[in-house]
This record gives C-alpha cells, sequence and structure tokens, in this order.
C-alpha cells in the first residue's frame, strides 16, 4: 500500500533519505517501498597495477570520463599473439548499474514515460552506445559475461570471469554492494594485492546508480498503520541504528549517517575509502530499470541490448540498424500495453 500519508505524522524527513534509493521506492510519485539502503556504484582497482605503470590515481573524486579512458588505454597491454594481457576496466554486461550509464551519460533521454516509447539512436543517447561498443573493441574494457550475449571476439583476452583470473589482470572493476567489495577484496589480499576503492569515472552529464533494496506493506494488511509505523521506522536514525546493529552491512539510506562508524567497522578494511560510496549523493539514480520505466519490466530484455552491443562491436551488425529494429521492437510491445 502506499506510505506517503504517515510520513508526516511520523516525522519522518524524506529530504534526508538518498534520491536515487528513494526514488527506487516510489512509483506513479506515491512511496510504496521503504528503502533501508543505498548503495552508490563504486569501482574496486588495483593500486598494484596502476603504481607499476605510475599512474597517480585520486581516488577522492570521480575522473571524468575522457581522463579515464587514456589511462585504461594506457593500462592495456597484449601478449605475443596479441590477446590482451591487461586492461583497464571490467564490466559485467549485464549489470543495470553500469550499461545505463553509457545511454544517460551524455545528456540522451533514451525514456520517454509520457508516451511509453524508448529512443536509443538519438545522437546523444548513440553517443554513449557508441563509447561502450568502442572500448569493448578496442579491448580496453573487458567484457564480463560475454559469454551469455554470444561476443565472438571474447576469445581475444588471455584472463577469464573467474575472479583469481580478473583481478590481477584489470585495473578498475565496478561493484555496487559492501558485501561485493568485501568479497573482491578477500581475494585482493589472497593474491597479494595491493585494492581501495574509488568513485566511478564521470561522464559529460554525471549520473551514479544506487542499489538499494527494502520494506513494504501488503494492501490488506490487518493493521495498516502498525505496519506501516513498522516500515517507515527504518527511515529514522533509530532505525537504521538497529538494523545495522545486525550482522547485514550496507551503506545506511540517509545522509545524515554518513559520516557515521557504525556501517563502516565491523570488518579488517576501515582504511579502505569508504567514502568513495557517499561521494556523489546529488548525482544518484536508481540502478533497477523496472524503477524508471514499469512497464520496461515484460519489454526490456537487457541480454537483447547487450547483444546488439556486442555483435557491433566483434562486427557482425551495423549499430544504427540493430538498435533502430530493436527500439522498433520494444515500442510496438509498449503501444500495446
Amino acid at each position: 500500500m502506499p506510505l506517503d500519508s504517515y510520513i508526516n505524522y511520523l516525522n519522518i524527513d524524506l529530504n534526508n533519505v538518498y534520491s536515487g534509493a528513494l526514488e527506487a521506492g516510489k512509483s506513479d510519485g506515491r512511496l510504496y517501498m521503504v528503502p533501508v539502503f543505498a548503495q552508490e556504484m563504486v569501482m574496486v582497482y588495483n593500486k598494484d597495477m596502476l603504481a607499476t605503470a605510475g599512474i597517480e590515481w585520486d581516488n577522492s573524486a570521480a575522473c571524468p570520463w575522457e581522463d579515464f579512458k587514456q589511462i585504461c588505454r594506457q593500462l592495456t597491454t597484449f601478449d605475443p599473439d596479441g590477446k590482451v594481457q591487461q586492461c583497464g576496466v571490467d564490466m559485467w554486461l549485464l549489470n543495470e548499474s553500469t550499461w545505463q550509464l553509457f545511454l544517460d551519460g551524455f545528456g540522451g533521454k533514451w525514456i520517454d514515460n509520457d508516451n511509453h516509447q524508448i529512443d536509443f539512436i538519438n545522437e546523444d543517447v548513440l553517443t554513449g552506445i557508441r563509447e561502450l561498443v568502442s572500448a569493448i573493441r578496442e579491448g580496453w574494457l573487458y567484457p564480463a559475461g560475454w559469454q551469455q550475449v554470444n561476443y565472438a571476439e571474447g576469445g581475444k583476452y588471455s584472463f577469464n570471469d573467474a575472479l583469481s583470473s580478473l583481478l590481477p589482470n584489470v585495473a578498475f572493476i565496478p561493484v555496487n554492494s559492501l558485501s561485493v567489495v568485501k568479497a573482491y577484496g578477500q581475494i585482493y589480499d589472497s593474491l597479494g594485492i595491493d585494492w581501495d576503492i574509488c568513485p566511478f569515472p564521470a561522464f559529460p552529464s554525471h549520473k551514479v546508480y544506487t542499489k538499494t533494496s527494502g520494506i513494504s506493506v501488503y494492501n490488506r494488511t490487518s493493521n495498516p498503520t502498525a505496519a506501516a509505523a513498522f516500515a517507515l521506522f527504518f527511515l529514522t536514525p533509530e532505525g537504521q541504528r538497529a538494523f545495522y546493529s545486525q550482522s547485514f552491512k550496507a551503506v545506511p539510506s540517509l545522509k545524515s549517517l554518513a559520516a557515521e562508524d557504525f556501517w563502516r567497522t565491523g570488518n579488517e578494511w576501515t582504511y579502505k575509502n569508504m567514502d568513495a560510496f557517499i561521494s556523489y549523493p546529488d548525482y544518484a539514480m536508481p540502478s533497477a530499470v523496472v524503477s524508471r520505466v514499469p512497464v520496461s519490466s515484460s519489454v526490456l530484455n537487457i541480454n537483447d541490448f547487450m547483444s546488439v552491443v556486442v555483435r557491433a562491436a566483434d562486427g557482425r551488425a551495423d549499430l544504427v540498424k540493430a538498435l533502430t529494429s530493436l527500439q522498433n521492437e520494444l515500442n510496438r510491445k509498449l503501444i500495446k500495453e
């Protein structure tokens, strides 16, 4: 059920909630889910690789995209057989938090909610998609998960998706979960690789995607007031601290708790750059496509979109023609809905 009518009564300050998490819980402007964490997308990076290449890396700010591209190219090397031996960045092709950045990052608008239309081929959106295609084609962006979308050129890399193979050979890896950062950190440590956390690079139209989950109230509950009060308690400092006193660790959804230690401690990497998770709250957007385009859950299959990208990257498809075909198919389905 919608929770808006309880917010003022319970003195909930929605301005204190990270916007990327808050918007993920809304539909048609109304709040249906209380976000209990707000995990801004960051990157883990191989400090040893950058140091060996003589690159001084500032992990306190988002590197401009053009500068980041040049660093990734500088870090990309090839073995005697011409295979990529190490490269700048790994991106999981099917992760909503990464591929959307290329569609949004150059000022384009690919979603028209009013007319239920998708537009992949306006020039600003197309610029971002071409950036992704070019990066894959050049080899400095490793398309992790390429097997799932039939990337024929995937064999040009001398490493694979296994983390023990990936982490020593890739400089930067985007992640949007504190638990995943910890999992990667354990492997870095076991391999004797120095590592840290930094913000995702800034495209010309800077955005950062936020992962969240939360609590909703069944619309036929027998005690809606108590249920709503319990759910919204998680948007108070007391509720957040109570939640994070348990074993679950993530980034709190309240801005006022950003500097507190309770979510940063309890692991062996408290000296890592945890500020990266809260570095750009004003640029945050929900990562789930379904929270941006509700009807997309039935029509926008990310495998279909990434299949177009990788077929264009390895020369099996004309990018604009393939995107136009996919766009027309999606818009026919949207019109029917």
